[in-house]
């Protein structure tokens, strides 16, 4: 799509133009018609799941952690592929046996470990093993910035 890089009447033609060329395209490739009606429910349904992905990050802000941060990337990473309605229920069923652990107070470290960011999801499997393993360590990763990660980084801290 050709985006204009100015603001005027010309600019907005041009570009209400190419989102309905787009749409053309979408609808032609889906076999689906797209109405006002239709995107209205496709994105309550996306609001919905971002909620619940906000509830299971929030979840996380709690001490003891009650998730490690890798079953919470594999959370969030599901979410890219999976229907929307079906992610959605599992995701906040996971959210109330999360809940759950909270209520019980388990978590996945002991509730004064130290609490940690890192910047890249890759290692955080390896990087978490390591310190919820060690004793003496006894971190918990609660938050990774990366671009499969945590949409909610500045509500963790």
């Amino acid at each position: 799509m050709e985006v204009p890089n100015k603001k005027t009447e010309r600019s907005r033609r041009l570009w209400h133009g190419e989102v309905l060329a787009f749409k053309d395209v979408i609808e032609k490739l889906t076999g689906n018609e797209i109405t006002a009606e239709k995107l209205g429910q496709a994105i309550d349904l996306v609001n919905r799941r971002r909620l619940a992905l906000q509830r299971l990050y929030n979840l996380r802000k709690v001490r003891p952690v009650p998730i490690s941060g890798k079953d919470a990337l594999l959370a969030t990473q599901v979410s890219f592929y999976d229907d929307a309605q079906r992610d959605t229920q599992m995701l906040n069923a996971l959210c109330d046996e999360l809940d759950k652990r909270v209520a019980a107070g388990e978590g996945v470290a002991p509730k004064n470990a130290p609490r940690i960011l890192i910047p890249a999801a890759r290692w955080l499997s390896q990087l978490e093993n390591c310190i919820i393993s060690s004793k003496s360590a006894g971190a918990v990763v609660v938050c990774e910035e990366s671009c499969t990660g945590d949409p909610f980084l500045q509500a963790i801290w």
